[in-house]
């Protein structure tokens, strides 16, 4: 089967707004679209044969000194 995108957004805000319309499907994060699934306004829609995932690549400068928050980040990242 194949769909013809209609619509796009660049941002997940971008995109909820459509699919809160009721007129489009799309993908968000599960963890931002929780507050409307728990309100009934979105719906999965066969969620373990239609999602994907996404590899992150970082990049940081070998100099640097450390920063917290940096760390932080990093050790959520090597976590997923």
């Amino acid at each position: 089967m194949s769909y013809r995108a209609i619509a796009n957004s660049t941002d997940r805000e971008g995109i909820a707004f459509l699919i809160l319309t009721g007129r489009f499907i799309g993908f968000l994060p599960i963890h931002f679209a929780q507050r409307w699934t728990a309100q009934d306004k979105l719906r999965n829609v066969d969620f373990q044969h239609r999602g994907f995932y996404t590899n992150f690549s970082v990049i940081t400068s070998k100099g640097a000194r450390r920063h917290l928050i940096l760390e932080a980040y990093l050790e959520e990242l090597q976590k997923v």
